[in-house]
């Protein structure tokens, strides 16, 4: 297997999705089995939203999360979008053109370093935006997080995950590692983009990292496993 050095810079993983934003919707879909839309609707689901409140969708790629916000939130007032990635934000303003009833809205930053200028909001959801963030980005995004939520607000974030489990780790990594690449030159990608896609994850692992740090930072929060491990769920509030 080709191995692959992971980057955590913002210019590289920022030029990583650029390049990928053509197939990386379809991508995640396919290659996840259908799954993938299953935890960012579970993510969604999970937070805790008060009538006419305003979400921030964060690193939030074209909008993919914004169908399951509608269906299980209804009664926000408005969203606003956050990726530091044209590409993806150009797709996700299309999507935010269509959208009924609530206003949306786009914003192309690096939520590590920019506070969008309409918080606090009342709830922040993250769907597959964590893996390629080491420590340190973890840690910059829980300081962020505190900022960008009201007091007692909501927060929900999923990312991929390697199952501890033996038996489903095994095929699980060779899935990433193999078939992934193999399938992204098939969809017209880069092979080696999504190959480093699957080296982020591995390092990655799941969410207890992240957990850690935002209980560190005074947050409430939950973890959840999805399917054996695959995937995993933080959610909570900030405690104010």
């Amino acid at each position: 297997m080709k191995r692959v050095e992971v980057h955590h810079d913002t210019a590289f993983v920022r030029d990583l999705f650029e390049e990928m934003s053509s197939t990386y919707g379809v991508m995640n879909s396919v290659t996840s089995f259908g799954f993938s839309e299953r935890w960012r609707c579970e993510a969604v689901k999970r937070l805790s939203l008060r009538e006419g409140g305003r979400v921030c969708d964060l690193m939030c790629g074209m909008g993919e999360s914004w169908k399951y916000l509608r269906h299980h939130h209804p009664q926000f007032s408005r969203l606003t979008g956050v990726d530091f990635s044209p590409c993806m934000c150009a797709g996700a303003q299309k999507k935010a053109m269509k959208f009924k009833g609530a206003k949306v809205e786009v914003l192309t930053a690096d939520v590590l370093t920019t506070l969008p200028p309409d918080a606090p909001f009342d709830a922040v959801v993250c769907t597959f935006g964590l893996k390629t963030l080491d420590e340190k980005g973890l840690k910059a995004l829980a300081v962020m997080l505190k900022r960008l939520l009201k007091a007692r607000g909501a927060f929900s974030f999923v990312e991929i995950s390697i199952p501890a489990a033996p038996a489903l780790r095994a095929p699980y990594l060779f899935y990433l590692n193999r078939i992934i690449p193999i399938l992204g030159r098939l969809f017209l990608g880069n092979p080696d983009n999504y190959r480093m896609l699957g080296a982020y994850t591995r390092e990655f692992q799941n969410c207890r990292m992240f957990q850690h740090i935002l209980q560190e930072e005074g947050f409430q929060v939950e973890y959840r496993d999805l399917f054996f491990g695959c995937a995993s769920l933080l959610h909570g509030t900030s405690l104010g």
